[in-house]
């Protein structure tokens, strides 16, 4: 196949159709959207308000009265993402393109993989500002959130849990103090958790905490309770289990870390933000550079996109 104006097309729809079947093969298959919202972007970066407190709703006495409502705002500014790959002109020129279909179908996947690999490591990341900080100015997963920002002698709260590693009793009590959490104006503001998210290495355990009938007595770590055949699972199909490929101890989280996150509500405690979905960009011409020089073609993948945080109150982490 000779590189001229007339093959050209022709072999980038090839190639792009074996991109594009290798991106649906995985893009329903995904775990971001568990954890995170999907917002399209449109712009360089998105901002996001959030309200300090929302006023409860009290008996009319009187002449109404109304609060005044702090907002804050969270910038998610888009980030670029690409993977390239260089393919040999002679074997175009061959006509041996079907050697390069799966490599392109691979690049498919890859791409359709690319929020869950994102969307994790910000959840690795919330202990530190890789990614942002929470509206605060905390880092996202913290034990130091001030329940009202705009008072200096506010009383702290936490999504950050240690010492606490995977367990039914670890996790009943992040459940309670996930939904015992308070707003600005002191009231509760509602949290249930919903979600369960744990790297494969937890998911034996994940599931006897929220499938079994009984707990078995080797997970009990109440001497009293730890009786033979265990005891009833008061936590069973209290919430879904998500597990997230691609929170596995070599990503460098904290080896044993469990998230659990309310994904009820209508904002999310993450966000995963998309301005380009990924797109192939060829360099194909006889006349590019790196195929005049060095003989070769040029494939990019190109995407913009970003994760940020957003509601603390919504997820937790926890580590052993």
């Amino acid at each position: 196949m000779e590189l001229n104006a007339t093959t050209i097309p022709g072999l980038l729809t090839a190639f792009n159709a074996s991109f594009s079947a290798g991106y649906q093969k995985l893009v329903a298959d995904k775990s971001w959207d568990k954890v995170a919202m999907g917002v399209t972007s449109s712009t360089r970066s998105q901002t996001y308000p959030w309200m300090d407190k929302v006023p409860a709703l009290a008996e009319w006495l009187g002449s109404r009265t109304a609060s005044n409502l702090e907002t804050r705002y969270q910038i998610v500014q888009n980030r670029r993402y690409t993977s390239s790959l260089m393919l040999d002109r002679t074997l175009i020129e061959d006509d041996q393109f079907g050697v390069y279909a799966p490599v392109f179908e691979g690049l498919g996947i890859a791409a359709a993989k690319w929020p869950d690999i994102i969307v994790a490591d910000a959840l690795i990341h919330g202990t530190d500002s890789t990614y942002g900080l929470a509206p605060d100015g905390a880092y996202f997963f913290s034990a130091s959130h001030p329940q009202d920002p705009n008072q200096s002698a506010s009383p702290t709260q936490s999504n950050l849990y240690t010492g606490r590693a995977l367990t039914p009793a670890n996790y009943g009590y992040v459940r309670s103090q996930m939904r015992s959490l308070k707003g600005a104006d002191g009231q509760p503001l509602g949290i249930k958790p919903t979600k369960l998210i744990v790297p494969p290495s937890l998911e034996p355990m994940a599931r006897q905490i929220l499938m079994s009938d009984q707990i078995a007595s080797q997970y009990l770590t109440d001497s009293t309770n730890a009786q033979v055949g265990g005891q009833t699972n008061i936590y069973k199909g209290t919430a879904d289990l998500v597990v997230y490929d691609e929170l596995t101890n070599g990503s460098g989280d904290t080896p044993g870390a469990w998230y659990l996150s309310d994904d009820s509500k209508p904002v999310k405690g993450l966000v995963w933000q998309t301005r380009i979905a990924p797109q192939i960009i060829p360099r194909f011409n006889p006349a590019d550079p790196s195929v005049y020089e060095n003989d070769q073609l040029q494939i990019g993948v190109y995407a913009r996109g970003a994760p940020g945080y957003l509601i603390w109150q919504c997820i937790a982490k926890c580590t052993p």
